[in-house]
Order: C-alpha cells, then structure tokens, then sequence
C-alpha cells in the first residue's frame, strides 16, 4: 500500500513555534541561573545565621548569676528552660544580606529542646504554652515586682482573630496588661480565658495621649479584649483563679514539612529532634546536613560545672565527658530547617513575571516581524509563482528585507518570463495553425488547376481531334498562368510580411489613378448590369507607391465587380481628412457576419469556402500589408445597402 505523504508544516507556525521556543529556552536558561545564584544568597544566609542556634539561646537564658537579680522568685529556674524552648521556637531566620527579595524568603523553620546530661527531655518548643509573671491586682496597679512565674499551655487553635493577630504581631510582649482567669498549682496554669489591655484599647477608652493606665485598670473601668477563651478547660470544681501579668512570652510552634534523612522519615523538625536529641548527650559540633533540596541545620550546646563555676560550649566532644573534664548540667538541641531553592523562587517571583511577559512579548515582536517581512512575503510569492499574479498587490506582507526583496524580484522575472514564453507559446501555435492553413489552402488552390492542366494534357495525349487541340492548349495555358499568378501572390505576400518589400513613394493623382483601375473592369461590369458611381473632389494627389496602390485598388474593384448581385451598385469615394487620405469601395451585396468582417483581411479566407472560381484569397491580405506598409489601416463594414471596403494612409 502506498503511503501517503505527510503534508509538511506551515512555515508561520514553525517559525512561531521555534521562536517561542529559542526566547522561552533562553528565558527558562536565565532564571534558573538568576534563581541558583539567589538560592546560593539564601543559603548563605541561612548557614551563618542557623550554625550556633543553641549557643545563642544558651547566652540568653542561662549565661546569668544565680541569686542575682530576680532569680529569688518562685518558678524562676524553670522559666529558663521555659524561656529557651520559646526562644527556640522563633529563633530559625536568615541573616541580613544584600540580595534582592530577602524580604518574601520562605520562613526557617525551628525547634528546640533541653535534655539533662542522661539525654532525658526536659522541655521542648514544640508544645504551645504562654509563660509570664504573675501579679496580684494591686501589684499591677502599684508597678511592684511579681511573686513568680506560671506557664500556661493552651491551644492555638483557641486563639480569637484579635488574640491570634496579637501574638503575631508580638504585642503580647509589650501591652499594658494581662488577666488570666483558670486553675493554677503554683507553677502551671491551667487558662479558661486570656485577656489583654492595650495602647489602642487605653486610647480608645480614654480619649487621651497621656500615659496613665494604672489609673483606669484601678478604676475597674477599662474594657478588655479577649485573647484566649476555653470555657471547658477549668477542672470540675476547681475554684477560678485571676491572675495578672504586664507581659507575656509566647511559644507557638509552627510544624515543619515532613523530610527524609539518613534513610529514615521525619514528619517535621519536632519529630527529629525528639528522636535524635538524646543521641547528643555525649557531644557534639554544629551539623549542616544537605538534603534533597533543602537543608537541616542541628546545633548542640551543653551547660557545664567546671572548676567550680557554670559554662556552656558547642564543642564539647564524648572524651571531655568520660574523663570528668566537665560535668554536663544539662544541653540543648536546636534544629532548623530550610529550603533554598523555594525560598529563591519565592523571592524571584516578581522577576519571573515580568521577565515572562518581556520575553513573551519579545516573541510576539520578533514572530510577527518575521511574519510580516519575511514568511508572508514568501507565501505570496509562492502562491503567485503557483497561481499566477504579483506579489507587490497583497496587503499584510512588508518587503523591506533584502531576501523577501530577491524572492519578489525573481517572483517578477519568473511571471514576466512566463508571461513570453506564454505569449510566445500563442504566437507558435497560431503560426503553425497559419502554417497548416497555408499549405490545405494552397493545395486546395493548386489542385483545380493542376487537374485541369492533368485533364487536358491527357486529352491531347490521346491524339484529341485537330480542332479542339488549341482549345485545350489555351486552357492548359490559362491554369497555368492562374498557378503562376497564385504563387507570385504568395512570394508576394511572404516579401510584405517579412518587410522586405520597399516602398517608392511618388506624388501622383489617386482620382485619376482609381479611374483608370476601375476602366479595366467596364466589360465585366456592364455584363453584370453594374452602375459605379465615383465621388473624388476635383484633385486628390498622394505621395505612396503608385503601383502597389493601384494593387490594392484593383483588388478593392475585382472583389466589388465580383460580388456585387446583377443590376447592383458600386460607389467609389475619396477624401482627405486632415493630413489623412481616406478611400472607400462601396457595392450592393447581402452583410458579412462579424465573424467575417474580422477574418476578411487573413490569407486564403473566404466567405463562402463552398463557392468556386477564380481568385486566391489572397488579395486582401496582400492589400492589408501593402496599406500597413505605408503606415495607414485598412477596415470593413456593413453598409445599409451592403459591404464597404476602405483603407487611410
């Protein structure tokens, strides 16, 4: 079975489709680079501010004197470690860095814990609670310092849109004040409901700048917002407790995505740390471990005795724990996780669209000037080359580019030389049906008087009688010079129409020359009955070749005796128009078709192909060229009565 060809693409839609592809490669190619040098910015960043995590929140919560300062209050150790599990919370971050969208990096996510030296877990970040100092109503109004501290967990899901916006924002660090209401043992607090009292809230109530809100909270006048409410949260029959706090700090743990290490899964930060903290617990240096496309940072960091006094350190290794160099109090494990490449992406995001839209609008710009100056111009050009026509007509195709301008020039040539070698394929077929004509013309009018001579030489052949043997002699004779007469007509005409014919011209009488021409048909004439009427001014002198007029005459009169009915009329006229002299034959005879008044000027045409006689048909198409040959024309035409021949030179 043969197989069908495939029709090839459209060169509009190739092209377009090549070009979106080199700008949009190219595009792609440039932002992954754009996006792994910012990757490498976001990474830096990520590494220098995420290596000594621990070390940081081992300086702020435990590098400070016992017994100094506030270290007296109930709970206070324990807020230590309260206090490093929220720091570690929100201590993941990036450093401060040059590179453009720092602002819209993705969050580093965070979490800590505190084990004691047998690796047992002491506290976490990963559980929400909200830690403070706790005040008596009176202590909040005097300024007085606390008794202690209390740590509440709760649920942020709880939280009110105010309250969750709050704790956001860290307002909850710097409001004015706080009322707990829930169960408390001393340490923990169990909240039923969290409220606060702002600087909006004091503008809003007092109408004020002045700062005096120990004045309105002692009033018992001050609205407070909600923070926290859950109502089911108190112990049945448990009394409520009110407590007070001028600030609080917070823990919110925001969980990690899930990753993979070391071949084991991990459903986020708090998951690893709980597995692999205890681990630590004989030493250990920061660790930087590079995942897929993210990165894990764990930092260690280990309280100590040493010499009688307390220090922390990172690099603490297993050897200065076996040999009871130091003696581990307890330690901390921060890890942080990161990704780079997201966070790149994120950053860049502006820069993907707009550089998107400059390079899909550069590919719409480059598509449609090559469009317009290049693919249509070649589809015109094809079409004309395949259809016929020029492509400089067509509207939508610009042809300023030197190729279209080729192709449009080769598109002229081609149409031109296809337009000759047409008109030159017209010119041989007309010449060889001419040719064909010719040769059935002239055997059909060499044949009557070759059968004629053939008949008659026959006759005299067989000893025809004495009498009839001129007779058949003057006839042989007289077939022989109407043949010769036909040939020389036909030299005659070959010499005019290759031009090869001079004319000799001479100032003579055209009047007297017409007369004397038509003198010589007076016998036929007046056999026929015929009246020729001649209508010449008194003198009409032209100068042209007298002799090849008075051919052209004799043709006009032979054709007008001939073909003009018995009884019938021939006008002869004559008249000088400007600087033309025009001269007409007139005669009675039925109308020529428009068929044959455009054919009666052609070798050998006749307008009844039936009818017999003497002529060549060629005596028109000599006169034709012999008038042509003096610069003028010749014409035909029905008259009312019958047919006018006339020519003008």
């Amino acid at each position: 079975m043969k197989r069908k060809d495939k029709t090839p693409p459209r060169s509009a839609k190739a092209a377009a489709l090549l070009i979106c592809a080199a700008v949009f490669l190219t595009w792609a190619v440039s932002m992954f680079c754009v996006t792994l040098v910012a990757k490498g910015f976001a990474q830096e960043r990520y590494d220098s501010a995420n290596e000594v995590n621990a070390s940081l929140i081992a300086d702020w919560c435990f590098d400070r004197t016992p017994g100094s300062g506030l270290s007296g209050m109930a709970n206070h150790e324990d807020s230590r470690f309260w206090e490093a599990a929220a720091y570690g919370a929100r201590i993941g971050g990036l450093s401060p860095g040059s590179f453009y969208g720092k602002a819209e990096s993705l969050p580093v996510y965070s979490a800590a814990a505190i084990y004691d030296a047998d690796g047992q877990l002491i506290e976490c970040s990963w559980r929400d609670f909200m830690y403070f100092q706790y005040l008596t109503p009176e202590q909040l109004v005097s300024g007085d310092a606390g008794e202690g501290y209390a740590r509440a967990f709760i649920d942020a899901s709880l939280l009110t849109s105010e309250g969750a916006e709050a704790i956001r924002a860290g307002a909850v660090g710097f409001v004015l004040a706080l009322r707990f209401t829930g169960a408390f043992d001393g340490k923990e607090f169990t909240p039923s409901l969290i409220e606060f009292f702002d600087y909006d809230d004091y503008r809003a109530q007092t109408s004020v700048a002045d700062y005096d809100a120990a004045e309105l909270l002692s009033s018992g006048d001050a609205v407070w917002s909600v923070l926290y409410s859950d109502p089911g949260a108190l112990p049945e029959g448990a009394e409520p407790v009110t407590l007070y706090a001028r600030r609080a700090e917070v823990c919110i743990y925001e969980p990690s995505p899930a990753f993979s290490f070391d071949g084991e899964d991990y459903a986020g930060l708090a998951d690893f740390v709980s597995k692999a903290g205890p681990g630590f617990k004989d030493g250990c240096e920061p660790i930087l471990y590079y995942l897929a496309s993210d990165e894990l940072c764990v930092s260690v960091c280990h309280i100590y005795n040493f010499d009688g006094g307390t220090g922390y350190s990172s690099n603490i290794y297993s050897e200065n724990i076996s040999s009871g160099e130091v003696e581990v109090e307890h330690y901390i494990v921060c890890a942080s996780y990161f990704s780079p490449w997201g966070s790149a992406v994120r950053e860049l995001w502006r820069l993907y669209l707009v550089s998107f839209l400059l390079a899909a609008a550069l590919a719409l710009f480059v598509n449609r000037r090559i469009r317009r100056r290049l693919i249509t111009p070649a589809r015109y050009a094809g079409d004309a080359l395949m259809h016929g026509g020029r492509p400089d007509w067509w509207e939508g195709a610009d042809w300023r580019w030197l190729e279209a301008v080729q192709l449009r020039e080769g598109c002229y040539k081609c149409s031109d030389e296809i337009k000759r070698l047409g008109t030159a394929l017209d010119y041989a077929k007309t010449a060889e049906q001419d040719r064909r004509q010719m040769v059935s013309n002239i055997a059909h009018e060499l044949k009557t008087p070759l059968s004629v001579i053939h008949s008659y030489a026959e006759g005299l052949k067989e000893h025809i009688a004495e009498d009839k043997r001129d007779r058949y002699l003057d006839v042989i004779l007289a077939e022989a010079e109407r043949a010769d007469a036909m040939v020389l007509q036909m030299l005659d005409l070959s010499r005019l129409e290759a031009g090869k014919v001079k004319i000799a011209r001479t100032e003579f009488s055209l009047t007297e020359l017409a007369r004397g021409v038509f003198a010589r048909f007076d016998m036929a004439a007046q056999a026929k009955g015929l009246v020729i009427a001649f209508d010449f001014p008194e003198e009409l002198t032209v100068a042209a070749d007298e002799g090849r007029l008075a051919q052209v005459i004799e043709n006009f009169a032979a054709n007008a005796v001939k073909y003009t009915p018995e009884g019938g009329r021939i006008k002869v006229s004559a008249a000088r128009r400007r600087d033309r002299t025009r001269f007409a034959v007139e005669n009675d005879s039925p109308p020529l078709s428009s068929e044959a008044l455009g054919k009666v000027w052609e070798s050998f045409y006749r307008v009844d192909e039936s009818r017999s006689g003497p002529g060549t048909g060629l005596g028109l198409a000599i006169a034709k060229s012999i008038i042509e040959l003096h610069g003028g024309s010749c014409a035909a035409k029905n008259t009312a009565s019958g047919v006018e021949f006339s020519f003008e030179i």
